[in-house]
């Protein structure tokens, strides 16, 4: 599918989409635009992580509607090559950096703060869950009054007990839910 950036300073900008579409699961610019307007206020100059950042869509319309920050973390080379030109072509690379590593080695070992983490991973492998339980201590990389947003297709969710974060909210857009989280 055609990607873009929907609003901000790069809005309309056409974005590469994956090389391969069983690797990336991109978030429906319905879903992003609603993702967005949640956001709005507490995206400018935050710092942003964008977890299984695929082609860095999410990533790169933090930047344009004005995160001053976004780390990217993805493992795989033919998707890093795309979202690497993406950054390039938007001309936000001087306020990103890109993590080629797996997310489950960098959650754990990540020492800085994010007032925003989004992470969209693959669907039905159970990463859902992994993925917030890795998010789920305490140190990095939540800031204290930061929000994390996990999507995961609406089969895939569940309610898990967690001990340092708490559902804030639960959006679905068809068959995209977001769940956001904050610290307790």
């Amino acid at each position: 599918p055609n990607m873009r950036v929907i609003g901000g300073e790069a809005k309309g900008m056409k974005l590469a989409g994956s090389p391969n579409a069983k690797i990336t699961r991109p978030l429906a610019d319905r879903a992003k635009e609603a993702l967005f307007n949640i956001l709005a206020p507490s995206v400018v100059n935050s710092r942003f992580l964008d977890l299984f950042a695929g082609t860095g869509a999410v990533g790169i319309e933090a930047l344009s509607r004005g995160a001053a920050h976004t780390t990217f973390v993805e493992s795989n080379q033919q998707v890093l090559a795309v979202l690497q030109k993406n950054l390039t072509n938007s001309k936000f690379g001087t306020c990103a950096k890109v993590v080629a590593n797996d997310v489950f080695y960098f959650v754990p070992t990540c020492r800085e703060l994010y007032d925003i983490v989004f992470a969209g991973p693959p669907q039905y492998k159970g990463l859902y869950q992994k993925t917030l339980r890795a998010l789920d201590r305490p140190g990095g990389p939540l800031s204290e009054e930061g929000i994390a947003i996990i999507q995961c297709h609406s089969s895939e969710y569940q309610v898990i007990d967690l001990e340092y974060l708490c559902v804030s909210d639960t959006r679905k857009y068809g068959n995209v839910f977001l769940a956001f989280f904050q610290r307790k």
